[in-house]
């Protein structure tokens, strides 16, 4: 009989551990490395709302804890404070409305044309 054993490492191990974890073999990696753990240590970090939408500007939640965590190590190298919540919608607010705002873009003069 074949037993199937789930291990929530995720849920004993911060996320630094966590990586360092799935790093030691090739099996783990592939066994363990599920988007689900993202979630979770996204959910420990920032509201629900936050993480729906995440989702939706992001390809998945490895990718998207992978640049928090990699923003939130600069800002720790710099002495900048870290981001919450409403300054990342800030940030997103400015950085896609900012693309296709003909008054504030000057390098797109040109009539705007929706595809």
């Amino acid at each position: 009989m074949d037993t199937i054993l789930q291990l929530d490492l995720y849920k004993q191990l911060d996320i630094r551990s966590y990586i360092n974890c799935l790093q030691t073999s090739k099996f783990n990696y592939e066994y363990y490395n599920y988007d689900i753990a993202y979630r979770y240590y996204l959910e420990q970090m920032f509201s629900n709302n936050f993480i729906y939408n995440v989702k939706l500007i992001m390809v998945n939640y490895k990718d998207c804890i992978k640049r928090i965590y990699t923003f939130n190590n600069l800002c720790d190298c710099y002495n900048y404070p870290k981001w919450d919540e409403s300054t990342y919608y800030e940030f997103w607010k400015h950085k896609y409305n900012h693309k296709y705002n003909h008054k504030y873009n000057h390098k797109y003069n040109h009539k705007f044309i929706p595809l």
